[in-house]
């Protein structure tokens, strides 16, 4: 039998979450099931959106620097992930690295980015991965640093198009329905 889960321990294991450790990571420290830990986590983590896009106070110089950082050391695309019997599209954007002072530092400018830590064999440095969740933080990170990237802006313009189709932004005729959702989704072939 497991661990009993109580509130000091669910604490615990949000604040090792803020500090970048994994789920597993944070399982085996605590002695619970990775899925109890994850649930738990996920819960406390997961975002409702209020209709209003996340500012980020930004100067140019450090626009700059981000759009540098995703250019030289990020992702940004549209990917599958296959959940259950259905294929969803959503739009990835992190940036790998193995300096935590990088890590900590861009977390400082945008404190919506979710620090995972991965530890490797040998005695290689962890790699820590930052990435921004939920669309409507990706929508606002994508708007403000867009005008400058230089190797990746094609791929910020179509994740921009993408997530400005699901949170209907600057659209006028917006379905009622999710499955009329799900019909203009067929047609377009996103």
């Amino acid at each position: 039998m497991g661990k009993i889960v109580n509130a000091e321990l669910i604490e615990r294991a949000k604040d090792l979450r803020r500090e970048g450790y994994s789920y597993s990571e944070i399982s085996k420290t605590l002695g619970i099931p990775h899925t109890t830990c994850w649930r738990y986590i996920h819960q406390f983590f997961k975002q409702r959106w209020d209709g209003r896009l996340p500012v980020y106070n930004l100067s140019e110089a450090e626009k700059g620097y981000l759009a540098g950082i995703i250019d030289g050391e990020g992702t940004i695309g549209i990917y599958n992930n296959k959940s259950h019997q259905y294929i969803i599209k959503r739009v990835i954007i992190h940036v790998a690295n193995t300096d935590e002072r990088l890590v900590k530092y861009l977390k400082s400018l945008v404190p919506n980015f979710r620090i995972a830590r991965r530890l490797r064999e040998g005695k290689r440095k962890p790699v820590y991965y930052l990435r921004i969740e939920g669309q409507v933080n990706q929508y606002s990170f994508l708007k403000s640093i867009e005008p400058y990237l230089v190797l990746k802006r094609d791929k910020a313009r179509q994740a921009l198009d993408w997530l400005k189709k699901r949170l209907n932004i600057g659209i006028e005729d917006v379905p009622e329905k999710p499955q009329e959702m799900a019909e203009i989704e067929k047609e377009e072939k996103i």
